[in-house]
């Protein structure tokens, strides 16, 4: 119950998705890139680079605990046992 209290307000503090995570065209990037004059030099590439390796991070990141408890039978019981437990832990 309190577990559980918690938990709503944390879902309800999350902002939904807006697409903003989606992932452009590589032509978005490189129009960009050519309208902006202030990143024509060699380290503004570094700097898309960088945001690009972010953002693979961030994807594979959410990949990784998708395919932890997949959605099949022994995924289930593993989410299940896994709440199971975080529910006993809260209560001591």
């Amino acid at each position: 119950s309190c577990l559980q209290a918690l938990m709503a307000v944390r879902a309800f503090s999350r902002e939904p998705a807006d697409g903003t995570r989606a992932r452009k065209p590589l032509q978005h990037d490189l129009q960009a890139f050519a309208a902006e004059q202030r990143l024509h030099d060699a380290w503004a590439w570094v700097g898309l680079l960088e945001d690009q390796i972010e953002k693979a991070k961030y994807r594979a990141k959410k990949t990784r605990r998708k395919m932890q408890y997949g959605n099949d039978p022994v995924g289930r019981s593993k989410r299940e046992e896994q709440r199971k437990y975080w529910e006993e832990q809260a209560q001591r």
